[in-house]
């Protein structure tokens, strides 16, 4: 394998099987980053990335290795891709891109498209996953804020349930502005997973 080429095989590289069993398993972004950074190794780009549905449907960047994609693609002359694709259907896009013209050949289209087709239905699966826990955790804190909501309210229980229901499920933290008489925007409340960065808000 090339100097510094990432295993491939699903025991090794994705932790899968063969992880200690108090070992997390890694999560969609850390497979993405993995897959995409083996892509671009056993094909010698310049740089890799990956281009993936986001629960619009809408296709982003996510995962990316070498040089920056947006800076790349602008004047790369050297693009393949492949379909990551779990039972025929197009999960996202697994693309390496290199300087120099005429880069790839039909030989490493072909060692892309095996590492797409070995790694979309973990990758499917992790991302599935991730919307579920997203999808759990919103209907955990609209339940809370409904619950924490239903007695008497004053403005100040509105915007300290705000933080309390957010942080730290949905987001890391958040703050709320609320606005003056003079219309300008101030913080209301402000509210951080680590209490130490709440001031910094």
């Amino acid at each position: 394998a090339p100097q510094g080429a990432v295993p491939v095989t699903p025991a090794t590289t994705w932790g899968i099987r063969g992880l200690p069993e108090a070992a997390a398993e890694p999560g969609y972004d850390d497979l993405l980053r993995q897959c995409v950074a083996s892509a671009r190794v056993i094909v010698a780009a310049d740089a890799g990335y990956a281009l993936v549905a986001d629960e619009d449907g809408n296709l982003t960047v996510r995962g990316t290795a070498g040089i920056s994609p947006a800076a790349l693609l602008r004047s790369a002359p050297s693009v393949t891709t492949v379909p990551f694709l779990v039972e025929g259907r197009v999960t996202g896009v697994l693309a390496v891109a290199a300087m120099l013209p005429g880069r790839f050949g039909d030989s490493d289209v072909q060692r892309l498209q095996q590492l797409a087709d070995s790694m979309a239905p973990v990758l499917e699966r992790s991302r599935l996953a991730e919307l579920e826990q997203a999808r759990r955790a919103r209907i955990a804190v609209l339940a809370e804020a409904s619950e924490l909501l239903s007695g008497p309210l004053d403005a100040d229980v509105v915007v300290a349930t705000a933080g309390q229901v957010v942080v730290p499920r949905l987001a890391e933290w958040c703050a709320l502005l609320i606005a003056g008489p003079d219309g300008d925007l101030r913080v209301a409340a402000a509210r951080h997973a680590d209490d130490a960065a709440r001031d910094a808000l």
